[in-house]
């Protein structure tokens, strides 16, 4: 119903990214330890407009510090230190009903989302690339020095129900990582797209068929001579029975 909802959660930080302060190269670290002095906080306030549907708003603020080990190309330790990420988010949704339609958009910002539990992490390569198929990197760790990784994210999905058993629904979204200018990564969008049908084929019997498309983009990388990353792409479909008791 309407109202403010908040949440103190258990903090499990995200991974971090180590980038060399001269070559810009992913350099090795270990024992990368990690711990939170107080719980995430997460917040939302529901504003209803009767059949129409609602607005929702929400945030959240999280706290990790990190200890890590930096390594040579030796495997050897070659600095021992500690920095402390600050995250957090904010963003705006909601669902508005027309008839047999409806419409559901969001938009959320994010300053190092994924060490904060909300967007899917990262992992760097040699070349200090995501080759995980993660939509945003960071924390990031220059030399010593810990950059904040700036993110952006828009979805807007469109729903039809021509019976009461059937609704058809179309959606998208991204999620674009700014400029960091302390570093050679520029920026890095991700996309994607799905059309999926919720089947109500007896009371609380559903069968949900889906197909999307992922485009992981490119990632821009401003040193001359080295192109840009291109993460790929993929197609998908699945399908799932659900029964509700």
């Amino acid at each position: 119903g309407q109202g403010f909802k908040i949440a103190l959660i258990d903090n499990a930080p995200g991974d971090i990214i180590v980038i060399d302060p001269i070559l810009g190269d992913g350099i090795g670290f270990a024992g990368a330890a990690s711990e939170s002095y107080f719980p995430k906080i997460e917040a939302s306030y529901l504003w209803k407009h009767g059949d129409l549907g609602g607005t929702h708003f929400f945030g959240g603020f999280a706290n990790q510090k990190y200890y890590v080990n930096q390594l040579d190309a030796a495997d050897v330790v070659t600095n021992t230190f500690s920095k402390t990420s600050v995250s957090w988010t904010f963003g705006i949704g909601g669902e508005y009903n027309f008839g047999p339609m409806f419409v559901k958009p969001q938009l959320s910002y994010y300053v190092n989302g994924a060490s904060g539990g909300w967007l899917g992490g990262a992992i760097a390569n040699a070349a200090g690339l995501d080759t995980s198929g993660g939509i945003e990197q960071g924390p990031i760790i220059l030399g010593t020095e810990l950059i904040d990784a700036n993110s952006f994210m828009g979805m807007l999905a469109l729903g039809f129900s021509p019976t009461e058993q059937l609704t058809l629904e179309l959606g998208g979204g991204f999620l674009y990582n700014n400029e960091k200018d302390e570093t050679d990564i520029k920026d890095h969008t991700y996309f994607e797209a799905y059309l999926n049908a919720v089947w109500t084929m007896a009371p609380g019997v559903f069968l949900v068929p889906e197909a999307g498309f992922r485009d992981f983009g490119e990632l821009k990388i401003d040193v001359p001579g080295t192109p840009d990353s291109d993460l790929g792409s993929l197609w998908y479909f699945g399908a799932k029975w659900q029964i509700n008791f």
